[in-house]
């Protein structure tokens, strides 16, 4: 049990903190450039909670994005484009 808490916990928590500063806050700048007025950049706090919730669960999954660049740039690139993308670009 003290495994858990010297070594994983801590870990997890760093590699989370480590994980939005390298995506989410890139994210939320090239949406604020792109189109200010989007409800993803109005709601921020809103989207930032759920972005962090959801990190939090999938930070094994994550931080491979979060270390290697090609995969950083890859992953928000994706994600903005789904976040500003619009209903009629899936027909």
């Amino acid at each position: 049990m003290e495994y858990l808490f010297e070594w994983v916990l801590p870990l997890w928590l760093a590699s989370w903190i480590f994980i939005i500063w390298q995506i989410f806050v890139p994210s939320i700048r090239i949406i604020r450039e792109a189109s200010p007025d989007h409800v993803i950049y109005r709601w921020r706090v809103a989207t930032f909670l759920l972005f962090s919730i959801m990190a939090f669960v999938t930070v094994p999954l994550l931080i491979w994005a979060a270390l290697i660049e090609k995969y950083r740039m890859a992953f928000i690139y994706n994600y903005v484009t789904n976040m500003i993308g619009t209903e009629d670009e899936e027909d």
